[in-house]
């Protein structure tokens, strides 16, 4: 019994033993020693520049575009305002509202219509669609109600004096930001 316990503990300890005594993964700097306690206490300022970057890139881009869909959205304030006169003859809606101060559904109406899948054709020669239900107002609606939904030309803030730029290299992706974000938002209030 003596030589079958020596037999397994020594089968069961060599794993053991070697897996001590194994060398530790190979890594690129395989002859780099530890780095010591100030590389950890002072990292490097290039994982802190690309998080900093990102960061104005996005303050600046959502300014430009707030401050870019403003301008464009009081451009069209300014043109619509020129047609007012117009605007107001042309688009009456008081004779729509019906007694009792509401507001008849919007429909739409499609002739000869045909949906086609992989199993079946439907064809109509009129379909009906309710865009809008009817509703209550206190007021009838104006063209303003429609054509000024949205256009917004309040002046914008800046942000916080600590997520501006601080040198030029900050000021360049502010400045390509604020650029870009404004194209965007010219585009988005059209």
């Amino acid at each position: 019994m003596k030589p079958f316990s020596l037999i397994t503990l020594l089968i069961f300890s060599l794993p053991c033993v070697s897996a001590l005594s194994a060398e530790p993964p190979k890594t690129d700097g395989d002859n780099a020693p530890p780095k010591p306690m100030d590389y950890y206490l002072k990292p490097d300022s290039r994982a802190g520049d690309e998080l900093t970057n990102n960061m104005l890139s996005e303050i600046a881009e959502t300014l430009g575009f707030r401050g870019g869909k403003a301008e464009r959205a009081a451009e069209l304030m300014a043109a619509l305002d020129k047609q007012k006169t117009n605007l107001d003859y042309m688009y009456r809606f008081e004779p729509l509202v019906a007694k009792g101060s509401y507001v008849p559904p919007v429909v739409v109406e499609a002739k000869d219509v045909a949906h086609i899948t992989d199993n079946q054709i439907r064809t109509g020669n009129r379909v009906y669609e309710i865009l809008s239900p009817a509703r209550f107002v206190s007021n009838p609606p104006t063209w303003k109600t429609y054509l000024k939904t949205g256009l917004y030309a309040n002046p914008i803030d800046m942000p916080e004096a600590e997520t501006l730029p601080k040198n030029s290299k900050e000021k360049a992706i502010w400045e390509r930001s604020i650029k870009i974000g404004w194209a965007k938002g010219r585009e988005k209030a059209d």
